[in-house]
Protein backbone atom coordinates (compact mmCIF):
# COMPACT_ATOMS: atom_id res chain seq x y z
CA UNK A 1 0.00 0.00 0.00
CA UNK A 2 1.11 3.64 -0.64
CA UNK A 3 1.31 6.33 2.01
CA UNK A 4 -1.18 9.22 1.77
CA UNK A 5 0.57 12.63 1.50
CA UNK A 6 -1.70 15.40 2.86
CA UNK A 7 -0.86 18.62 0.98
CA UNK A 8 -3.96 20.68 1.93
CA UNK A 9 -2.82 21.43 5.53
CA UNK A 10 0.41 22.82 3.97
CA UNK A 11 -1.70 25.11 1.77
CA UNK A 12 -3.84 26.27 4.68
CA UNK A 13 -0.82 27.05 6.78
CA UNK A 14 0.73 28.97 3.89
CA UNK A 15 -2.46 31.05 3.88
CA UNK A 16 -1.97 31.78 7.56
CA UNK A 17 1.59 33.04 7.17
CA UNK A 18 2.95 33.86 3.68
CA UNK A 19 6.30 35.03 5.03
CA UNK A 20 8.21 36.94 2.36
CA UNK A 21 5.45 36.27 -0.17
CA UNK A 22 3.56 39.33 1.04
CA UNK A 23 -0.21 39.38 1.53
CA UNK A 24 -2.10 36.19 0.60
CA UNK A 25 -5.80 35.38 0.32
CA UNK A 26 -7.69 32.07 0.20
CA UNK A 27 -10.65 31.62 -2.17
CA UNK A 28 -12.69 28.98 -3.97
CA UNK A 29 -11.73 28.27 -7.57
CA UNK A 30 -14.08 28.34 -10.58
CA UNK A 31 -14.69 24.53 -10.40
CA UNK A 32 -16.18 22.52 -7.56
CA UNK A 33 -13.71 21.42 -4.90
CA UNK A 34 -10.94 23.75 -6.05
CA UNK A 35 -9.20 25.94 -3.43
CA UNK A 36 -6.87 28.78 -4.48
CA UNK A 37 -4.26 30.63 -2.39
CA UNK A 38 -3.00 33.82 -4.12
CA UNK A 39 -0.13 35.98 -2.83
CA UNK A 40 0.68 39.58 -3.79
CA UNK A 41 4.17 38.69 -5.12
CA UNK A 42 2.62 36.55 -7.87
CA UNK A 43 3.06 33.16 -6.14
CA UNK A 44 0.04 30.88 -5.76
CA UNK A 45 -1.07 27.43 -4.69
CA UNK A 46 -4.06 25.51 -6.03
CA UNK A 47 -5.63 22.37 -4.54
CA UNK A 48 -7.96 20.42 -6.87
CA UNK A 49 -9.46 16.93 -6.94
CA UNK A 50 -7.35 14.35 -8.82
CA UNK A 51 -9.27 11.63 -10.63
CA UNK A 52 -8.15 8.01 -10.37
CA UNK A 53 -5.42 7.38 -12.89
CA UNK A 54 -1.68 7.26 -13.40
CA UNK A 55 -0.98 9.92 -10.73
CA UNK A 56 -3.27 8.42 -8.05
CA UNK A 57 -4.66 4.88 -8.63
CA UNK A 58 -7.53 5.57 -6.22
CA UNK A 59 -7.87 9.33 -6.78
CA UNK A 60 -6.81 12.02 -4.36
CA UNK A 61 -5.79 15.67 -4.36
CA UNK A 62 -3.37 17.62 -6.61
CA UNK A 63 -1.30 20.54 -5.16
CA UNK A 64 0.15 22.93 -7.76
CA UNK A 65 2.58 25.58 -6.41
CA UNK A 66 3.68 28.53 -8.55
CA UNK A 67 6.49 30.92 -7.49
CA UNK A 68 9.77 32.34 -8.72
CA UNK A 69 8.79 31.70 -12.33
CA UNK A 70 8.27 27.92 -11.77
CA UNK A 71 5.25 25.66 -11.33
CA UNK A 72 5.45 22.35 -9.42
CA UNK A 73 2.72 19.74 -8.95
CA UNK A 74 2.42 17.30 -6.03
CA UNK A 75 -0.24 14.63 -5.47
CA UNK A 76 -1.85 13.41 -2.24
CA UNK A 77 -3.34 10.02 -3.12
CA UNK A 78 -6.17 8.12 -1.44
CA UNK A 79 -5.46 4.69 0.00
CA UNK A 80 -6.91 1.51 -1.45
CA UNK A 81 -10.50 0.55 -0.49
CA UNK A 82 -10.71 -0.51 3.11
CA UNK A 83 -7.97 1.79 4.29
CA UNK A 84 -8.82 4.82 6.41
CA UNK A 85 -6.86 8.04 6.52
CA UNK A 86 -6.26 10.05 9.66
CA UNK A 87 -4.87 13.59 9.82
CA UNK A 88 -3.96 15.54 12.96
CA UNK A 89 -2.80 19.19 12.93
CA UNK A 90 -1.46 20.74 16.19
CA UNK A 91 0.44 23.91 17.13
CA UNK A 92 4.22 23.52 17.25
CA UNK A 93 5.90 25.82 19.83
CA UNK A 94 9.08 27.71 18.97
CA UNK A 95 12.03 25.36 19.25
CA UNK A 96 14.33 23.10 17.32
CA UNK A 97 11.65 22.03 14.81
CA UNK A 98 10.38 25.57 14.15
CA UNK A 99 12.48 28.52 15.43
CA UNK A 100 9.43 30.84 15.23
CA UNK A 101 6.79 28.20 15.96
CA UNK A 102 4.35 26.76 13.39
CA UNK A 103 2.20 23.66 12.80
CA UNK A 104 2.88 19.93 13.23
CA UNK A 105 1.11 17.59 10.79
CA UNK A 106 0.71 13.86 11.63
CA UNK A 107 -0.83 11.64 8.90
CA UNK A 108 -1.55 7.91 8.80
CA UNK A 109 -3.11 5.65 6.16
CA UNK A 110 -4.69 2.50 7.51
CA UNK A 111 -2.46 0.89 10.13
CA UNK A 112 0.70 2.19 8.50
CA UNK A 113 3.38 4.27 10.16
CA UNK A 114 2.60 7.83 11.29
CA UNK A 115 4.31 10.49 9.16
CA UNK A 116 5.17 13.78 10.86
CA UNK A 117 6.05 17.04 9.10
CA UNK A 118 6.30 20.70 10.14
CA UNK A 119 5.22 23.95 8.48
CA UNK A 120 7.02 26.79 10.26
CA UNK A 121 6.01 30.44 10.56
CA UNK A 122 7.89 32.98 8.44
CA UNK A 123 9.27 30.42 5.95
CA UNK A 124 8.14 30.02 2.37
CA UNK A 125 7.85 26.28 1.50
CA UNK A 126 8.40 24.72 -1.95
CA UNK A 127 7.30 21.13 -2.71
CA UNK A 128 8.57 19.30 -5.81
CA UNK A 129 8.51 15.70 -6.99
CA UNK A 130 11.49 13.57 -5.89
CA UNK A 131 12.57 10.87 -8.34
CA UNK A 132 13.32 7.37 -7.08
CA UNK A 133 16.90 7.26 -5.85
CA UNK A 134 19.08 7.58 -2.79
CA UNK A 135 16.72 9.98 -0.97
CA UNK A 136 13.49 8.06 -1.69
CA UNK A 137 13.80 4.51 -2.99
CA UNK A 138 10.28 4.60 -4.48
CA UNK A 139 10.18 8.36 -5.19
CA UNK A 140 8.16 10.95 -3.26
CA UNK A 141 8.13 14.67 -2.54
CA UNK A 142 11.01 17.00 -1.66
CA UNK A 143 10.01 19.92 0.63
CA UNK A 144 12.50 22.84 0.78
CA UNK A 145 12.37 25.82 3.12
CA UNK A 146 14.48 29.01 3.17
CA UNK A 147 17.61 28.58 5.23
CA UNK A 148 18.63 25.35 3.52
CA UNK A 149 16.32 22.88 5.35
CA UNK A 150 15.20 19.99 3.14
CA UNK A 151 12.70 17.23 3.98
CA UNK A 152 11.62 14.19 2.03
CA UNK A 153 8.15 12.60 2.16
CA UNK A 154 8.76 9.24 0.48
CA UNK A 155 6.35 6.82 -1.15
CA UNK A 156 6.23 3.48 0.60
CA UNK A 157 7.53 0.42 -1.20
CA UNK A 158 5.11 -2.30 -2.14
CA UNK A 159 4.75 -5.00 0.51
CA UNK A 160 4.25 -8.70 -0.10
CA UNK A 161 0.75 -9.69 -0.99
CA UNK A 162 -1.17 -10.98 1.99
CA UNK A 163 -4.03 -13.42 1.95
CA UNK A 164 -7.35 -12.06 0.95
CA UNK A 165 -9.25 -10.88 3.97
CA UNK A 166 -12.96 -10.63 4.47
CA UNK A 167 -14.61 -7.81 2.52
CA UNK A 168 -14.10 -4.57 4.41
CA UNK A 169 -16.59 -1.85 5.03
CA UNK A 170 -17.00 0.82 2.40
CA UNK A 171 -14.18 3.35 2.47
CA UNK A 172 -14.86 6.82 3.77
CA UNK A 173 -14.61 9.60 1.23
CA UNK A 174 -12.95 12.84 2.22
CA UNK A 175 -14.54 16.21 1.40
CA UNK A 176 -12.53 19.43 1.61
CA UNK A 177 -14.40 22.77 1.62
CA UNK A 178 -13.63 26.34 2.59
CA UNK A 179 -14.71 27.27 6.12
CA UNK A 180 -15.91 30.87 6.50
CA UNK A 181 -14.85 32.89 9.60
CA UNK A 182 -17.04 31.93 12.54
CA UNK A 183 -17.19 29.78 15.65
CA UNK A 184 -15.18 26.90 14.15
CA UNK A 185 -12.44 29.11 12.68
CA UNK A 186 -12.33 32.76 13.83
CA UNK A 187 -10.20 33.71 10.84
CA UNK A 188 -11.66 31.17 8.39
CA UNK A 189 -9.89 28.08 7.09
CA UNK A 190 -10.66 24.63 5.64
CA UNK A 191 -13.23 22.01 6.71
CA UNK A 192 -12.23 18.32 6.19
CA UNK A 193 -14.97 15.66 6.45
CA UNK A 194 -14.42 11.89 5.98
CA UNK A 195 -18.07 10.91 6.41
CA UNK A 196 -17.68 10.24 10.13
CA UNK A 197 -15.34 12.81 11.58
CA UNK A 198 -14.98 16.50 10.82
CA UNK A 199 -11.84 18.49 11.46
CA UNK A 200 -10.96 22.11 10.80
CA UNK A 201 -7.63 23.49 9.64
CA UNK A 202 -7.96 27.15 10.61
CA UNK A 203 -6.13 30.14 9.27
CA UNK A 204 -3.97 31.76 11.92
CA UNK A 205 -4.92 35.15 13.27
CA UNK A 206 -2.59 38.05 12.65
CA UNK A 207 0.50 37.85 14.80
CA UNK A 208 2.33 40.72 16.37
CA UNK A 209 4.08 43.04 13.94
CA UNK A 210 7.65 42.04 13.20
CA UNK A 211 10.57 44.37 13.35
CA UNK A 212 10.84 46.88 10.52
CA UNK A 213 12.68 45.50 7.53
CA UNK A 214 15.66 47.17 6.02
CA UNK A 215 14.93 49.90 3.50
CA UNK A 216 14.28 48.68 -0.05
CA UNK A 217 16.52 49.87 -2.82
CA UNK A 218 14.92 52.99 -4.34
CA UNK A 219 15.77 54.99 -7.41
CA UNK A 220 16.63 58.66 -7.84
CA UNK A 221 16.04 60.57 -11.08
CA UNK A 222 17.80 63.91 -11.50
CA UNK A 223 18.77 66.27 -14.31
CA UNK A 224 22.26 65.76 -15.75
CA UNK A 225 23.90 68.98 -17.04
CA UNK A 226 25.82 68.93 -20.35
CA UNK A 227 29.27 67.40 -19.80
CA UNK A 228 31.30 64.21 -20.11
CA UNK A 229 28.35 61.95 -19.20
CA UNK A 230 25.87 63.61 -21.56
CA UNK A 231 27.22 66.11 -24.13
CA UNK A 232 23.75 67.66 -24.55
CA UNK A 233 22.56 67.05 -20.97
CA UNK A 234 19.94 64.50 -19.97
CA UNK A 235 18.83 62.45 -16.96
CA UNK A 236 20.88 60.56 -14.33
CA UNK A 237 19.12 57.46 -12.95
CA UNK A 238 20.65 56.05 -9.73
CA UNK A 239 19.42 52.71 -8.34
CA UNK A 240 21.04 49.95 -6.27
CA UNK A 241 24.23 51.99 -6.00
CA UNK A 242 24.72 52.27 -9.78
CA UNK A 243 24.10 55.29 -12.01
CA UNK A 244 23.07 55.20 -15.66
CA UNK A 245 22.44 58.13 -17.99
CA UNK A 246 19.70 58.79 -20.53
CA UNK A 247 21.14 61.59 -22.66
CA UNK A 248 19.39 64.17 -24.77
CA UNK A 249 19.85 63.53 -28.47
CA UNK A 250 21.12 66.14 -30.87
CA UNK A 251 19.25 67.61 -33.84
CA UNK A 252 15.77 67.50 -32.36
CA UNK A 253 15.97 64.34 -30.18
CA UNK A 254 14.18 64.70 -26.86
CA UNK A 255 13.68 62.92 -23.54
CA UNK A 256 10.25 61.81 -22.35
CA UNK A 257 9.56 60.82 -18.72
CA UNK A 258 6.34 58.98 -17.84
CA UNK A 259 5.15 56.86 -14.92
CA UNK A 260 5.50 53.08 -15.36
CA UNK A 261 2.73 50.95 -13.85
CA UNK A 262 3.68 47.82 -11.83
CA UNK A 263 4.43 44.97 -14.24
CA UNK A 264 7.20 43.14 -16.05
CA UNK A 265 9.41 46.23 -16.42
CA UNK A 266 9.02 47.43 -12.80
CA UNK A 267 7.40 44.98 -10.34
CA UNK A 268 6.61 47.83 -7.91
CA UNK A 269 6.09 50.52 -10.58
CA UNK A 270 8.47 53.39 -11.31
CA UNK A 271 9.45 55.77 -14.12
CA UNK A 272 9.97 55.16 -17.86
CA UNK A 273 12.61 57.42 -19.45
CA UNK A 274 12.76 57.43 -23.27
CA UNK A 275 15.12 59.42 -25.47
CA UNK A 276 17.77 59.13 -28.16
CA UNK A 277 16.25 55.87 -29.41
CA UNK A 278 16.63 54.12 -26.04
CA UNK A 279 14.30 53.39 -23.11
CA UNK A 280 15.36 53.02 -19.46
CA UNK A 281 13.29 52.23 -16.36
CA UNK A 282 13.87 53.67 -12.89
CA UNK A 283 11.91 51.27 -10.69
CA UNK A 284 10.57 51.77 -7.21
CA UNK A 285 12.30 49.63 -4.57
CA UNK A 286 10.36 46.81 -2.92
CA UNK A 287 9.69 46.77 0.81
CA UNK A 288 12.40 45.42 3.13
CA UNK A 289 12.02 41.87 4.48
CA UNK A 290 10.62 41.26 7.94
CA UNK A 291 8.26 44.18 8.51
CA UNK A 292 6.45 43.90 5.15
CA UNK A 293 5.29 47.53 5.47
CA UNK A 294 5.23 48.51 1.75
CA UNK A 295 3.25 51.76 1.32
CA UNK A 296 0.93 50.94 4.20
CA UNK A 297 1.30 54.61 5.24
CA UNK A 298 -1.05 55.54 2.39
CA UNK A 299 1.31 58.07 0.77
CA UNK A 300 -0.12 59.09 -2.64
CA UNK A 301 1.08 62.03 -4.74
CA UNK A 302 -2.24 62.37 -6.61
CA UNK A 303 -3.16 62.03 -10.29
CA UNK A 304 -0.96 63.13 -13.19
CA UNK A 305 -2.00 66.51 -14.67
CA UNK A 306 -1.76 68.48 -17.92
CA UNK A 307 -1.57 72.23 -17.18
CA UNK A 308 -1.26 75.45 -19.19
CA UNK A 309 1.74 77.75 -18.84
CA UNK A 310 1.08 80.57 -16.37
CA UNK A 311 -1.75 78.82 -14.48
CA UNK A 312 -1.67 77.94 -10.77
CA UNK A 313 -1.14 74.22 -10.21
CA UNK A 314 -2.22 72.40 -7.04
CA UNK A 315 -0.53 69.11 -6.08
CA UNK A 316 -3.20 66.82 -4.60
CA UNK A 317 -1.29 64.62 -2.12
CA UNK A 318 -2.81 62.23 0.42
CA UNK A 319 -1.50 60.35 3.47
CA UNK A 320 -2.78 57.78 5.97
CA UNK A 321 -3.80 58.63 9.55
CA UNK A 322 -0.51 57.42 11.09
CA UNK A 323 1.66 59.82 9.10
CA UNK A 324 3.14 62.58 11.27
CA UNK A 325 4.91 64.59 8.57
CA UNK A 326 5.17 64.96 4.78
CA UNK A 327 7.59 66.72 2.43
CA UNK A 328 7.36 67.49 -1.31
CA UNK A 329 10.41 67.84 -3.54
CA UNK A 330 10.83 68.38 -7.29
CA UNK A 331 12.89 65.67 -8.99
CA UNK A 332 12.60 66.62 -12.68
CA UNK A 333 11.72 69.48 -15.02
CA UNK A 334 12.02 73.30 -15.02
CA UNK A 335 12.55 74.35 -11.37
CA UNK A 336 9.66 76.02 -9.52
CA UNK A 337 9.00 77.19 -5.94
CA UNK A 338 6.30 75.29 -4.03
CA UNK A 339 4.06 77.43 -1.80
CA UNK A 340 4.36 75.09 1.21
CA UNK A 341 6.26 71.85 0.54
CA UNK A 342 5.47 70.43 4.01
CA UNK A 343 1.72 70.42 3.30
CA UNK A 344 -0.23 67.83 1.29
CA UNK A 345 -1.53 70.33 -1.31
CA UNK A 346 1.10 72.98 -2.16
CA UNK A 347 0.79 75.16 -5.26
CA UNK A 348 3.12 76.59 -7.90
CA UNK A 349 2.88 78.62 -11.08
CA UNK A 350 3.31 76.56 -14.26
CA UNK A 351 6.58 77.85 -15.80
CA UNK A 352 7.37 78.72 -19.40
CA UNK A 353 9.51 76.26 -21.35
CA UNK A 354 11.57 76.35 -24.52
CA UNK A 355 11.39 72.82 -25.93
CA UNK A 356 9.80 69.35 -25.64
CA UNK A 357 12.45 68.14 -23.15
CA UNK A 358 11.21 70.76 -20.65
CA UNK A 359 7.50 69.94 -20.92
CA UNK A 360 7.56 67.24 -18.21
CA UNK A 361 7.86 67.93 -14.48
CA UNK A 362 8.00 65.32 -11.70
CA UNK A 363 7.40 65.74 -7.97
CA UNK A 364 7.92 63.26 -5.10
CA UNK A 365 5.81 63.19 -1.91
CA UNK A 366 7.48 61.58 1.11
CA UNK A 367 5.86 60.78 4.45
CA UNK A 368 6.79 59.08 7.72
CA UNK A 369 5.09 57.79 10.85
CA UNK A 370 8.31 58.20 12.86
CA UNK A 371 9.58 54.73 12.01
CA UNK A 372 8.89 54.03 8.33
CA UNK A 373 9.41 56.29 5.29
CA UNK A 374 7.22 55.92 2.16
CA UNK A 375 6.99 57.96 -1.06
CA UNK A 376 5.07 58.38 -4.32
CA UNK A 377 5.61 60.27 -7.61
CA UNK A 378 3.35 62.46 -9.78
CA UNK A 379 4.00 63.77 -13.34
CA UNK A 380 2.90 67.28 -14.42
CA UNK A 381 2.91 67.92 -18.18
CA UNK A 382 3.23 71.55 -19.29
CA UNK A 383 1.23 72.77 -22.25
CA UNK A 384 0.93 76.01 -24.22
CA UNK A 385 -2.72 76.64 -25.06
CA UNK A 386 -3.60 77.03 -28.77
CA UNK A 387 -4.49 80.46 -30.15
CA UNK A 388 -8.14 81.52 -30.33
CA UNK A 389 -9.73 80.79 -33.72
CA UNK A 390 -11.46 83.50 -35.78
CA UNK A 391 -14.68 82.46 -37.53
CA UNK A 392 -17.08 84.00 -40.06
CA UNK A 393 -20.72 83.38 -41.08
CA UNK A 394 -22.04 83.67 -44.66
CA UNK A 395 -24.02 84.92 -46.46
CA UNK A 396 -24.09 88.33 -44.85
CA UNK A 397 -27.84 88.62 -45.62
CA UNK A 398 -29.60 85.28 -44.99
CA UNK A 399 -32.80 84.71 -46.98
CA UNK A 400 -35.52 82.16 -46.41
CA UNK A 401 -34.01 79.79 -49.00
CA UNK A 402 -30.34 80.23 -47.96
CA UNK A 403 -28.20 77.77 -45.97
CA UNK A 404 -26.00 79.33 -43.25
CA UNK A 405 -22.25 78.59 -43.34
CA UNK A 406 -19.94 79.00 -40.33
CA UNK A 407 -16.23 78.47 -41.06
CA UNK A 408 -12.76 79.03 -39.56
CA UNK A 409 -11.43 82.15 -41.21
CA UNK A 410 -8.06 82.19 -39.39
CA UNK A 411 -6.24 79.77 -37.10
CA UNK A 412 -2.60 80.29 -36.07
CA UNK A 413 -0.42 77.15 -35.64
CA UNK A 414 -0.24 75.55 -32.20
CA UNK A 415 2.65 76.95 -30.06
CA UNK A 416 3.83 73.38 -29.31
CA UNK A 417 3.47 72.25 -32.93
CA UNK A 418 0.72 69.79 -31.94
CA UNK A 419 -2.15 68.94 -34.34
CA UNK A 420 -5.36 70.96 -33.84
CA UNK A 421 -9.01 69.93 -34.20
CA UNK A 422 -12.12 72.14 -34.42
CA UNK A 423 -15.65 71.50 -33.20
CA UNK A 424 -18.73 73.68 -33.81
CA UNK A 425 -21.81 74.43 -31.73
CA UNK A 426 -24.96 76.36 -32.68
CA UNK A 427 -27.84 78.13 -30.97
CA UNK A 428 -31.17 78.81 -32.68
CA UNK A 429 -33.20 81.60 -31.12
CA UNK A 430 -31.11 81.27 -27.94
CA UNK A 431 -31.54 77.48 -27.59
CA UNK A 432 -28.99 74.74 -28.46
CA UNK A 433 -29.38 73.53 -32.06
CA UNK A 434 -27.94 70.16 -33.13
CA UNK A 435 -29.20 69.92 -36.71
CA UNK A 436 -26.10 71.40 -38.39
CA UNK A 437 -23.75 69.32 -40.58
CA UNK A 438 -20.15 69.85 -39.41
CA UNK A 439 -16.89 69.26 -41.30
CA UNK A 440 -13.17 69.67 -40.49
CA UNK A 441 -13.22 73.49 -40.47
CA UNK A 442 -16.83 74.39 -41.31
CA UNK A 443 -20.43 73.76 -40.25
CA UNK A 444 -23.65 74.27 -42.27
CA UNK A 445 -27.30 74.85 -41.27
CA UNK A 446 -29.64 73.80 -44.08
CA UNK A 447 -32.25 76.29 -45.38
CA UNK A 448 -34.98 73.79 -44.44
CA UNK A 449 -34.16 74.56 -40.76
CA UNK A 450 -34.49 78.35 -41.17
CA UNK A 451 -37.45 80.68 -41.19
CA UNK A 452 -37.84 84.43 -41.48
CA UNK A 453 -36.80 86.12 -38.22
CA UNK A 454 -34.78 83.15 -36.83
CA UNK A 455 -31.50 84.08 -35.09
CA UNK A 456 -28.51 81.70 -35.28
CA UNK A 457 -25.30 81.84 -33.21
CA UNK A 458 -22.14 79.86 -34.10
CA UNK A 459 -19.07 79.12 -31.90
CA UNK A 460 -15.96 77.13 -32.92
CA UNK A 461 -13.64 75.50 -30.37
CA UNK A 462 -10.02 74.51 -31.08
CA UNK A 463 -8.23 71.74 -29.12
CA UNK A 464 -4.64 70.47 -29.01
CA UNK A 465 -5.74 67.31 -27.20
CA UNK A 466 -5.31 68.84 -23.74
CA UNK A 467 -6.66 72.40 -23.77
CA UNK A 468 -9.81 73.73 -25.50
CA UNK A 469 -10.08 77.40 -26.57
CA UNK A 470 -13.41 78.81 -27.89
CA UNK A 471 -13.85 81.49 -30.57
CA UNK A 472 -15.92 84.61 -30.19
CA UNK A 473 -19.55 83.86 -31.16
CA UNK A 474 -20.88 84.98 -34.55
CA UNK A 475 -24.60 85.81 -34.85
CA UNK A 476 -26.78 86.15 -37.95
CA UNK A 477 -30.55 86.54 -38.56
CA UNK A 478 -32.76 85.31 -41.37
CA UNK A 479 -34.15 88.35 -43.19
CA UNK A 480 -37.80 89.37 -42.86
CA UNK A 481 -38.99 90.61 -46.29
CA UNK A 482 -41.67 93.27 -46.88
CA UNK A 483 -43.77 94.39 -49.85
CA UNK A 484 -44.86 90.89 -50.91
CA UNK A 485 -47.72 90.27 -48.53
CA UNK A 486 -50.01 89.16 -51.36
CA UNK A 487 -47.57 86.64 -52.83
CA UNK A 488 -46.09 83.58 -51.13
CA UNK A 489 -43.45 82.38 -51.18
CA UNK A 490 -41.31 85.42 -51.98
CA UNK A 491 -37.68 85.84 -53.04
CA UNK A 492 -35.05 88.59 -52.90
CA UNK A 493 -32.24 89.66 -55.20
CA UNK A 494 -29.57 92.35 -55.19
CA UNK A 495 -32.07 95.11 -54.48
CA UNK A 496 -31.98 94.12 -50.78
CA UNK A 497 -34.54 93.29 -48.12
CA UNK A 498 -36.44 96.57 -48.51
CA UNK A 499 -36.92 96.27 -52.28
CA UNK A 500 -37.63 92.58 -53.04
CA UNK A 501 -38.61 90.92 -56.28
CA UNK A 502 -41.90 89.21 -55.48
CA UNK A 503 -42.53 85.88 -57.17
CA UNK A 504 -45.46 83.55 -57.11
CA UNK A 505 -45.73 80.03 -55.78
CA UNK A 506 -43.21 77.55 -57.29
CA UNK A 507 -41.10 80.45 -58.59
CA UNK A 508 -37.71 81.90 -57.66
CA UNK A 509 -35.22 84.56 -58.76
CA UNK A 510 -34.16 83.29 -62.16
CA UNK A 511 -31.50 86.00 -62.57
CA UNK A 512 -31.55 89.53 -63.97
CA UNK A 513 -34.02 90.43 -61.18
CA UNK A 514 -36.77 88.42 -62.80
CA UNK A 515 -38.93 85.58 -61.53
CA UNK A 516 -38.70 82.17 -63.15
CA UNK A 517 -40.27 78.78 -62.55
CA UNK A 518 -38.41 76.49 -60.15
CA UNK A 519 -35.58 74.73 -62.06
CA UNK A 520 -35.52 77.40 -64.79
CA UNK A 521 -33.33 80.51 -65.23
CA UNK A 522 -33.81 83.85 -67.01
CA UNK A 523 -32.25 84.32 -70.49
CA UNK A 524 -28.47 84.75 -70.22
CA UNK A 525 -28.36 82.82 -66.91
CA UNK A 526 -27.77 79.18 -66.11
CA UNK A 527 -28.34 76.80 -63.19
CA UNK A 528 -25.31 77.21 -60.90
CA UNK A 529 -26.28 74.35 -58.56
CA UNK A 530 -28.36 74.17 -55.38
CA UNK A 531 -31.29 75.70 -57.32
CA UNK A 532 -29.52 79.07 -57.83
CA UNK A 533 -29.06 80.85 -61.17
CA UNK A 534 -25.79 82.46 -62.17
CA UNK A 535 -24.69 84.63 -65.11
CA UNK A 536 -23.86 82.49 -68.13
Amino acid sequence: MRKLLWVLPLLSLMGADCGSAGTCSLSMGPDAGVTVLSCSDGSSAVVAPEAAGANCPHGGQKLEITGGGKTNATYACNGAPGESAKLTVTDEPAGANCPAGGKRIDSQVGNGAVTTSYVCNGQGVVAVAEAAGANCAAGGVKVSAPGGSTYYVCNGTSGTNGTNGAPGADGQSVTVTTEQPGANCPAGGVKITDGVNTQYVCSGVDGASGANGSNGQGATVSSEPPGANCPAGGVAVTADGATTYVCNGTNGQSVTVTLEAPGANCPAGGVKVSGGGTTQYACNGTGGSGGGVGNALGIHAGPDQVVSVGTTVTLAGNAGPTVIGVQWQQVFGPPVALSNPSKLSPTFKAPAYSGPAEKTMMFELRGSDGNVLASDLVVIRLNKAPFKPFIAVSPSVVLGNDSINCFVAQQDPDPDGEPLTHTFSWKKNGQPFTGAQSYKEASVVSHVDTAAGDTFECVAEVSDGAVVVPSDPQVTQVAVLGGCSGLTPYAINSYGANNPICCGANQHNGGDNACADQGQCSPGYRNGGAGLCEYA
